[in-house]
């Protein structure tokens, strides 16, 4: 059976994921079944839970709000320094759905590349940025909406 280790993230790889379901317990039954994954609460909320594989933290699950934004997983890339990567994602048109923010002991952000895909960012020495308290913004139209809304425009300071 494999191990895994906590080891630093590397930089530009992905080093967390998350879920975001409509029903948080089916998605844990599933994931037991599939993957045979353990939960354990989080920090976030009864609506939120950490995916554990041998003991080891590996996967952020967590409930969408009513009428919120479809399930997906979002993966998150490990960056040497937050805020630089902010302005380059910005300079490219990119869409903020938050952050960056400080995360534990780190700093994070969600947004929408010009496409539309939704990937985090993580700058910290843990490679599980999941785990702690953070905000979330929704556009009213789900991730089509925010990943079209404000499309070249700089960040907005409010979701710095």
């Amino acid at each position: 059976m494999p191990t895994l280790e906590r080891i630093m993230p590397v930089i530009g790889a992905p080093c967390w994921v998350h879920l975001m379901a409509k029903d948080l317990r089916a998605a844990q039954s599933f994931y037991t079944d599939v993957m045979d994954w353990k939960f354990r609460a989080s920090t976030l909320g009864s609506n939120f839970s950490v995916a554990l594989a041998h003991g080891k933290p590996v996967a952020g699950v967590g409930c969408c709000s009513p009428g919120g934004p479809p399930a997906v997983w979002t993966p998150y890339f490990a960056v040497k320094n937050a805020d630089e990567t902010a302005g380059r994602i910005s300079e490219r048109g990119a869409t903020f759905a938050v952050g960056p923010l400080p995360l534990g002991e780190g700093r994070a952000g969600i947004v929408a590349d010009r496409d539309g895909a939704t990937f985090g960012f993580w700058e910290g020495p843990d490679h599980r940025p999941g785990r702690h308290r953070h905000r979330r913004r929704h556009h009213p139209q789900g991730r089509a909406g925010l990943a079209h809304a404000g499309r070249g425009q700089p960040r907005p300071e409010a979701l710095r």
